[in-house]
């Protein structure tokens, strides 16, 4: 029934009346029990894999509720390739009063990080940005932070790194 393939669900009908005709019950009650179960077809799960979705619907629920900028923060890094998602959580911030700051070349790292009490831009998620440019980036940053653009552009070896 997991299956949800009517073609199947219609051969099983026909062996789960055979069954039960043989059984001993009777091929209307075989056939109105069918049907009873049939809809279960479309979208079921059984106890053990609903009770699971619910634990880990509970745990998810009780992490947003008490570590939320961790719990938005390890979201964000989780769907970094996806900006309609990414917008979707940024819009989810702002309704849990939790800040969202820009990208920073000398605060941000590669992936969403905390910053206080706010969320941190992960610069891998900056349209343009790739993953050589960014090894540069934080390897040159750590040698001390860009006073200005112009030192940012001075200190980049531009041969690991495009125009973008």
């Amino acid at each position: 029934m997991g299956k949800k393939k009517p073609e199947e669900m219609a051969k099983q009908k026909e062996a789960f009346i055979a069954g039960a005709i043989k059984n001993g019950i009777a091929e209307k009650l075989a056939k109105e029990l069918f049907e009873k179960m049939e809809p279960f077809a479309q979208y079921g799960f059984n106890k053990s894999h609903s009770a699971a979705y619910a634990y880990v619907a509970y745990q998810t629920a009780y992490l947003k509720v008490h570590y939320p900028v961790e719990f938005m923060t390890a979201n964000f890094s989780a769907d970094m390739g996806d900006t309609d998602r990414i917008v979707k959580l940024i819009n989810e911030c702002r309704g849990m009063n939790i800040a969202i700051l820009p990208p920073d070349i000398n605060a941000s790292d590669r992936e969403f990080k905390i910053d206080g009490s706010s969320v941190r831009f992960g610069l891998e998620a900056v349209k343009g940005v790739g993953g050589a440019a960014l090894e540069v980036i934080i390897a040159e940053r750590e040698k001390g932070v860009f006073e200005t653009f112009a030192e940012f552009l001075k200190r980049i070896d531009n041969r690991r790194s495009t125009k973008r």
